[in-house]
């Protein structure tokens, strides 16, 4: 063998022998750290793997599991509304005007088509513990999102039919159509992937502003009032925001065990058919390494994430201001995954928060001026009557505000900056669409306006 060719094999072998010890040490350290990890949660006592979840999930009796109901009403015909009436329904208009003769057209052609739909669909406001249990398959990979489009579907209908209702001047079976879009939202609360609470934020958002618009266009009797406030009162969105979590976390372990066992191959994680070029390859091996890590590092970040819904609300900002610095700190596989996006996420469920509350507070306050013909001048008046106490602002942990203006109060929050009035007509007024974080109320001469008035 010639002299150059034994220099360049032993040089090979010199560099590939610390190569070999740092993989298998990497390996060892990423083994030694998920097994700690994997101790301590199972330390906790709590179920926390898909399959144990899953297994955990209340048995569903009688009406309260709503799932047929839901295919039942999207059944009954592949389309209950056509696209012209749900872009209507998101017209510009603010919620105290009345349609236009062009949206009450589509809304006479439309709504009649669908009234039998409708009447299954409001069969929910009478289901106070109804739930959606979403079918797993046998791999538990993910569950079958069917009914989270079906729960749309349904929410389009429910939406419409409170537009169609208010406008009439039936306002009691349009605060039922928004009881029973509530109970639909409620239903989705102990649902682990975290898009089935994606859609639960949906559903509660546009929830609340159909009850503005109701509330903006007559005035409902105090008993669908009330059953409306009750309602959302007794709705635990803390658990539901602690379940995306937990589901969360158990969904990321189970696709790291798939990775550690090849059954997800790295190709397909990074979206590539073959085996890719050598650097990628390279980059594939040193992602390898790190799996281990990896999942251990994730396993952690969530629990802590976990307890973020545990916390005060006055305590979850600075958590989530030291969970945002430990990101920054994650292994290079850990951002091919989405964990970052837990904030946005948190984010959007403490705005779909306010709303809630906003809107407890503005029914008990619109049951206040019926009783009394005058709005609270604070929200401390509501109480102990019309509310047990006042919702307090997520944002800050204090009570949520009450602003007057002239044409009625906003109930609101301060919002994420902490800078937020309550001034609708300031801000957005050329879209006039509902803000976040608050709650508006318009005196009685100003509902039912043919024509939106100047700010």
């Amino acid at each position: 063998m010639r002299r150059w060719l034994k220099r360049i094999i032993i040089t090979l072998v010199i560099v590939s022998i610390p190569v070999a010890a740092f993989w298998f040490y990497a390996a060892w350290q990423g083994e030694r750290e998920l097994r700690a990890a994997i101790a301590e949660l199972d330390e906790s006592g709590e179920p926390w793997r898909l399959e144990d979840l899953l297994a955990a999930r209340p048995k569903l009796a009688g009406q309260d599991d709503v799932r047929e109901l839901i295919a039942s009403v999207c059944g009954q015909t592949a389309n209950p509304l056509k696209k012209t009436l749900i872009k209507t329904g998101w017209d510009p208009v603010p919620p105290n005007v009345l349609m236009s003769e062009h949206d009450l057209e589509i809304y006479r052609e439309e709504i009649p088509a669908a009234e039998i739909a409708l009447a299954d669909a409001r069969k929910l406001a009478d289901i106070p513990n109804a739930r959606v249990q979403l079918p797993w398959p046998s791999d538990l990979s993910l569950p079958n999102f069917d009914d989270l489009s079906k729960a749309t579907v349904i929410r389009e209908l429910l939406r419409c039919s409170a537009y169609w209702h208010s406008q009439l001047g039936d306002l009691d079976t349009a605060i039922k159509d928004c009881l029973a879009m509530q109970r639909l939202t409620q239903a989705l609360q102990n649902e682990l992937p975290l898009t089935a609470q994606l859609v639960r934020i949906a559903l509660q958002a546009h929830s609340v502003n159909t009850a503005e618009r109701v509330l903006a266009q007559g005035q409902p009797t105090a008993q669908q009032l009330e059953r409306l406030q009750m309602a959302w009162e007794q709705f635990d969105t803390r658990h539901a925001l602690r379940q995306g979590f937990v589901g969360e976390r158990a969904i990321y372990h189970r696709y790291f065990e798939h990775l550690e066992t090849g059954q997800t191959r790295w190709a397909e994680l990074a979206g590539r058919k073959d085996g890719g070029s050598v650097g990628e390859r390279v980059s594939d091996w040193s992602l390898r390494v790190n799996v281990k890590a990896a999942h251990a590092w994730t396993l952690r970040y969530m629990s802590d994430v976990v307890r973020t819904a545990d916390l005060p609300e006055s305590e979850r900002g600075a958590h989530w201001n030291e969970l945002e610095k430990e990101m920054r700190t994650a292994p290079g596989i850990e951002r091919m995954f989405a964990v970052s996006a837990m904030k946005r996420f948190f984010e959007a469920h403490r705005c779909g928060d306010a709303r809630i509350r906003c809107t407890i507070a503005g029914l008990a306050a619109e049951r206040y001026r019926r009783d009394h013909d005058r709005w609270p001048h604070e929200l401390a008046e509501s109480c102990p009557k019309y509310l047990a106490k006042i919702p307090d602002d997520p944002y800050t942990g204090r009570p949520l505000q009450l602003r007057v203006t002239n044409d009625g109060i906003v109930i609101y929050s301060v919002g994420p900056d902490g800078q937020f009035s309550g001034n609708y007509q300031e801000l957005h007024v050329a879209d006039q669409h509902v803000l976040p974080y608050e709650f508006r109320l318009w005196n009685v001469p100003q509902r039912r306006q043919l024509v939106a008035a100047k700010p």
